[in-house]
């Protein structure tokens, strides 16, 4: 069937041959990168569930140097970098903690009785009261 189509174009065979290589090469490529992205991100996530921090939130900052990732400064010293709609909802004096073995991780808020879920993996947000 493509060698139909190619036909139409006025494509000699040699010519067919290397179309039809080219797009061989390309699929290829395309499916080399999905697969090596997949497992990028499974690093990331690994090196995420290891993770384990917290303490009280010092300082917070957009880095325009680092394409402008949203970072939090703990009291320990610690620099974190999160989402945006986790920058949003946290305050200087709050409380972040995230354990070992777990995407969440938890604000606490000083002033009020109020716990924040952050889920990691999933980018989402969730009240706890």
């Amino acid at each position: 069937m493509m060698n139909n189509w190619m036909n139409g174009l006025g494509l000699t065979k040699k010519s067919q041959k290397y179309w039809n290589i080219s797009i061989l090469i390309l699929i290829g490529l395309l499916v080399f990168i999905s697969f090596f992205q997949k497992s990028n991100e499974k690093v990331n996530f690994e090196e995420e569930l290891n993770s384990e921090y917290g303490g009280t939130i010092i300082s917070k900052y957009v880095d325009s140097s680092d394409h402008s990732i949203c970072k939090l400064v703990l009291k320990s010293g610690e620099t974190l970098a999160v989402w945006d709609n986790c920058y949003e909802k946290v305050e200087i004096g709050d409380s972040i903690v995230k354990n070992k073995g777990n995407f969440d991780f938890l604000i606490y808020k000083p002033t009020k009785d109020v716990i924040i879920v952050v889920n990691i993996k999933d980018n989402l947000i969730i009240p706890k009261n």
